[in-house]
């Protein structure tokens, strides 16, 4: 199973609006039709689709996108990050790496193995 892009999410998300069928979609990008379904309806990629979400954030996932904040944003180191929000340093750098809730994050999972900090 390959992982998608931003700009693979783009055309599902066209492909299904235009009337395509997912199964036919989910086979082109070697996905379920559960991820097909997922972009069309704004649970997946909604932050490159432009489709607005059908719930609102669960607490576990806004603690995602804070985290994500706290080290890129706030510039927090991951030991303050991790006790914080009473999470192991595996988990932080989970979220930090992608592993865990980069479709909330917007994460360029493909682009590198280690999360590091700009200059």
């Amino acid at each position: 199973m390959k992982h998608l892009t931003a700009e693979d999410a783009l055309d599902i998300y066209q492909r299904c609006h235009e009337g395509e069928k997912q199964s036919s979609i989910a086979i082109d990008y070697d996905c379920s039709q559960a991820t097909i379904s997922g972009i069309k309806r704004g649970v997946y990629w909604n932050r490159v689709t432009g489709h607005p979400r059908n719930r609102p954030l669960s607490e576990r996932q806004l603690r995602i996108i804070d985290i994500y904040s706290a080290y890129w944003d706030d510039k927090l180191p991951v030991k303050l990050i991790a006790p914080q929000y009473g999470l192991s340093l595996k988990a932080v750098y989970d979220i930090l790496k992608g592993r865990t809730g980069a479709y909330l994050t917007g994460h360029p999972i493909h682009a590198s193995a280690t999360a590091k900090r700009p200059e």
